[in-house]
Parts: structure tokens; sequence; C-alpha cells
């Protein structure tokens, strides 16, 4: 059964995952560029130019620091999952 061994990698990354909100690495990785590079696509040859601008994405929730909610879901959401295979076991 691959259900137990996918909860503890769950377990893992959610765990992980705190961490890097924690140590505000999120932040640090992106450096604010955004995911999908624009300028990057090109369109078909004979299909229409594409009239895309590309620019630094910015939070987009404003300045609100939301490091410390996000910390408390992620290590919230590994509890629970460890708890399910813990006591399910």
């Amino acid at each position: 059964d691959f259900v137990p061994a996918l909860t503890w990698v769950l377990v893992a990354y959610l765990l992980l995952e705190a961490c890097l909100w924690v140590a505000n690495a999120y932040r640090q990785v992106d450096g604010g560029s955004p995911l999908i590079r624009w300028s990057a696509m090109r369109p078909a040859p004979e299909g229409a130019a594409l009239a895309i601008s590309t620019t630094r994405s910015g939070a987009l929730i404003g300045s609100l620091d939301i490091s410390v909610s996000m910390t408390a879901m992620t290590i919230g959401m590994a509890y629970m999952l460890a708890a399910m295979q813990l006591i399910g076991a």
C-alpha cells in the first residue's frame, strides 16, 4: 500500500515548506521575478504577434506579511496528516 509512504512524504514536504516560510526563503528564491517569463514565449510563425509587456511582480496582497500564517498552516497540515497516519496505524 502506497498511501502511508505518500503521507509521510507529504508530511516531510510540509515541514520543509514551513521552514522555508520561517526563514523567509520564498522571497529570496524568486526575488520578485515572475514564475512565467512571458518574454521567452514566441508566437507561431503563422500566428499573430504577442503584445505582452514584462515587469517584475510584486506581492499580491501588498505589504502584508503572511509568513506567520503560512508557517502555522503548513505545520498544522503536517500535524494533521501525521496524526491521521499514527492513529490509523
